[in-house]
């Protein structure tokens, strides 16, 4: 996923030492329910908002089962981010081993499970165990045929009067669903990677990880065609199955680029060190000889010659316009015109490629350093594939294996 995606955050703390946020667009789901809720009175608003304050703690449970069972294997997660379309566990990795890859996959499912065990327990032996078999009876239906729609309305009534009783019925169908919609074999949902570890038992990961998203790509567009078939349509639906299918398909070609550069270190495929310039250096004089420099943009160095940022073609263009503004062309220095506050993507010369590709932008270019923060070269994205070509071609000539091209190319 995209990294702009969990710049806004709000964190609610740190648990089982991984740490919680929730993105600001939740807010909107919450102001959303509360107006849909609004003409049944506070009550009824309320009850809402607390269901949907418990459905997304069961996703935050959810998402911690994967974390702690990923860090039984020794994997860490940098966080846990809540999103209105459920929750994201950002592993460190994700584990290579077959059954390690299974255990992490139906960790999340299972905690929903046991929570729908729970839950169905208090109905059917404290509640109302018919209430219970009417719930047990539409979910069986799913699997068997079209369930009857007046028992689909009934179990929503229930859930949605204000009592403890129906916050209990809404719990235990939400994590029912839960575990049956995760478990849908499209990549990259938890089934999607059940599905992948099952392949990576008799076939290599990348092939494996290949077939698994093609599958998830096929489910997609069958969950799109589905939600269109609704009246209304089911938007939310339609919604969720392009995400999936685009981070998929993502994921497979960072899967794929990963198995292609496997062995190769940034070092290796890095081209010479564009011009640079001191952080002291005359804004005209650069605006003056923009060309001369590199698209991805011209490297600013501290005076002891360390690298400090990126000028972007953004930055000059914005001299460029405030000379026009004026109508002179003041004296500036670098250093007034970078943007500080944007990070620099600066790659090591002897990281792994496969490692340092992962958390690459957008950005047409990145500057490579040493342990020092020394420029040393520079990594250009719009020839990488033919540098790894080349790479792996001096490996062939001295007698080490070839890793094929064929992978990659075919998940573009």
């Amino acid at each position: 996923m995209s990294e702009k995606l969990f710049r806004h955050r709000l964190p609610l703390g740190s648990y089982a030492g991984i740490p919680l946020y929730v993105h600001w667009s939740f807010s909107l789901v919450v102001i959303y329910v509360g107006l849909a809720t609004f003409q049944g009175g506070a009550g009824a608003m309320a009850f809402s908002i607390a269901q949907l304050f418990g459905l997304f703690f069961c996703v935050t449970l959810h998402e911690y089962g994967h974390a702690l069972a990923a860090k039984w294997f020794g994997i860490e997660t940098h966080d846990i981010t809540l999103l209105p379309i459920g929750g994201v566990a950002r592993l460190v990795r994700m584990p290579r081993a077959p059954h390690r890859e299974f255990v992490v996959a139906v960790a999340g499912p299972a905690v929903n499970g046991v929570i729908a065990i729970a839950s169905g327990i208090a109905i059917a032996w404290v509640v109302d165990p018919d209430i219970f078999e009417a719930i047990a009876a539409y979910f069986a239906a799913l699997f068997w045929g079209s369930p009857p729609p007046e028992l689909l309305q009934g179990i929503l009534e229930l859930s949605s009067q204000p009592s403890a009783f129906a916050y209990l019925v809404f719990i235990f169908v939400m994590n029912l669903a839960l575990v049956i919609f995760n478990m849908i074999p499209a990549f990259p949902m938890d089934g999607g990677r059940v599905l992948r570890a099952m392949f990576a038992t008799v076939m290599s990961y990348g092939t494996a990880t290949w077939w698994a998203s093609r599958i998830g790509l096929g489910l997609s567009f069958l969950m799109v065609f589905v939600g269109l078939q609704f009246d209304p349509i089911a938007w939310q639906l339609v919604f969720v199955a392009v995400f999936i299918g685009i981070v998929g398909t993502n994921v497979n070609r960072q899967v794929q680029l990963g198995e292609l550069t496997s062995g190769i270190k940034v070092q290796d495929v890095m081209g010479t060190a564009p011009p640079t310039v001191g952080i002291d250096a005359s804004m005209v004089a650069i605006a003056a000889r923009w060309k001369e420099f590199p698209s991805g943009g011209i490297p600013v160095l501290s005076p002891a010659g360390g690298l400090i940022g990126v000028l972007t073609l953004k930055d000059v263009l914005a001299f460029s316009r405030s000379i026009k503004n004026q109508g002179n062309a003041p004296e500036s220095a670098v250093g007034q015109w970078i943007d500080h506050e944007r990070s620099v993507t600066a790659l090591r010369a002897d990281d792994e490629l496969s490692n340092a590709i992962m958390g690459l932008g957008s950005a047409s270019g990145f500057p490579v350093v040493d342990a020092d923060q020394h420029l040393v070269g520079w990594l250009d994205a719009s020839d990488l594939n033919q540098r790894i070509a080349y790479f792996r071609m001096n490996e062939d000539t001295t007698g080490k294996a070839q890793t094929p091209m064929s992978s990659f190319q075919s998940s573009a």
